[in-house]
């Protein structure tokens, strides 16, 4: 289901306007990736030297707006090992009338590592709305937290590093919104490192990037995690399919009246 944020609740896509609220995955991804490698179903089968290229910032070569098959292509290449799923996550909509639904998340996890690939657009039409990749550096894998603050900076531009995330940490965003009305209150348009994938329609392609150091040697990365969404395409798009959705379903009704209108019950 998807849920809008707006008015301090939370209520079901088809009872939202589409206006300032936003929208968020209905269940919290874990903090930490588990599991065990299993590796990519029909990796074999993939060519990962006809990969699209990123437009703009990207995540293991996924970017924002790019189509689901070449995201999945791209994660799936990122690593072997990963196993890749189009996993029925992410912002979850309304089906069809008859039965089908988008599209709504490409998924690769592997021991240590999570990929979610947050997707929104009509049936097969769906493209790249949000980008979450979390990386816990196994012991004797871990890289200096300053050089790996350097890459990320070199990679998305000059973030804006956030206080209070502890000694040794490292967190830091790069936020594009719209302009503000006077005394306007809005929620933070900075993708969320944790917890549920949250977009909002006046907020622009954005990312955010979160460090933990080790807590034995703070010198040391111990976990990264790197965001990116577009609050205003993705609403537009999940709005888009609700009114496809909608109108879809109302012709259906009208052709079942429509077919229902000879019936003479007996009374």
């Amino acid at each position: 289901m998807v849920s809008a944020c707006g008015g301090g609740g939370k209520t079901d896509l088809a009872g939202t306007d589409g206006g300032d609220e936003g929208a968020t995955m209905n269940a919290a991804a874990p903090n930490r990736p588990s599991g065990q490698p299993q590796g990519t179903a029909d990796a074999e089968s993939i060519d990962c030297r006809s990969l699209a290229a990123p437009s703009g910032a990207d995540v293991v070569g996924v970017s924002l707006g790019m189509r689901a098959e070449d995201a999945y292509k791209a994660v799936a290449c990122s690593n072997r090992a990963l196993r890749v799923t189009y996993d029925a996550g992410g912002f979850q909509v309304p089906a069809m009338p008859d039965g089908s639904r988008p599209r709504t998340m490409v998924l690769g996890q592997r021991s240590g590592e999570k990929i979610e690939v947050s997707l929104a657009g009509l049936p097969g039409q769906e493209t790249v709305v949000a980008i979450r990749r979390e990386v816990t550096y196994g012991q004797g894998q871990e890289p200096q937290m300053a050089a790996l603050a350097q890459q990320l900076r070199g990679k998305y531009g000059e973030l804006t590093a956030a206080e209070g995330f502890g000694a040794g940490n490292y967190h830091a965003t790069l936020i594009r919104e719209q302009p503000r009305q006077p005394g306007e209150i809005r929620n933070p348009c900075e993708p969320p490192t944790h917890g549920p994938m949250e977009i909002y329609p006046y907020c622009g392609p954005s990312v955010a990037v979160h460090v933990d150091a080790n807590p034995s040697n703070p010198q040391l990365a111990a976990h990264l995690i790197v965001s990116l969404s577009d609050g205003m395409t993705g609403m537009r798009l999940l709005n888009e399919y609700r009114a496809h959705a909608q109108a879809a379903a109302q012709r259906q009704q009208n052709q079942e009246a429509g077919q229902a209108a000879g019936r003479n019950p007996t009374l």
